[in-house]
């Protein structure tokens, strides 16, 4: 992984530093998905792309939702207009009364996994697109959000 910060292998996450800081807390939830992921059986080097795009994703949701801090982890290299919009996507998917908004969820999410494609295709090891991957967003809607 290059110049990875954080990393899970063989059941094990590693950062790179054992600091608490904003930017370890976002390492350290990108691997406890990977870590989620792999109990589920998702990981594989066909689908590189899909795992990486979902944690991405997922880790951008967890942020926004828990802490109110909009984050682009999964897109860095949109536009201001564009990143703004992908933003406002992620808060409005929690409702009003609390509830995850799986509807706008489902219309909006596969629209933005060709950019992540095109962005990360100089990472080696996001490579690999699955076209059969079972992306499991129920359950970890279900695990992060809301039981």
């Amino acid at each position: 992984m290059g110049e990875a910060v954080g990393t899970y292998q063989n059941h094990e996450i590693t950062l790179k530093n054992n600091e608490i800081n904003d930017a370890n807390i976002i390492y350290l939830t990108h691997e406890l998905i990977h870590a989620i992921q792999d109990s589920m059986g998702m990981l594989n080097d066909k689908g590189m792309a899909n795992v990486e795009f979902q944690t991405h994703l997922l880790t951008d949701l967890i942020r926004t939702v828990h802490t109110g801090n909009q984050l682009n982890t999964a897109l860095p290299l949109l536009t201001e207009e564009a990143n703004q919009e992908y933003k406002n996507w992620l808060s409005s998917l929690i409702n009003i009364d609390d509830t995850f908004n799986k509807e706008l969820f489902e219309s909006k999410w596969q629209s933005y996994f060709p950019y992540f494609i095109e962005q990360h295709k100089n990472i080696e090891c996001y490579q690999g697109v699955d076209e059969n991957f079972n992306w499991h967003w129920d359950k970890f809607i279900e695990i992060l959000f809301f039981k």
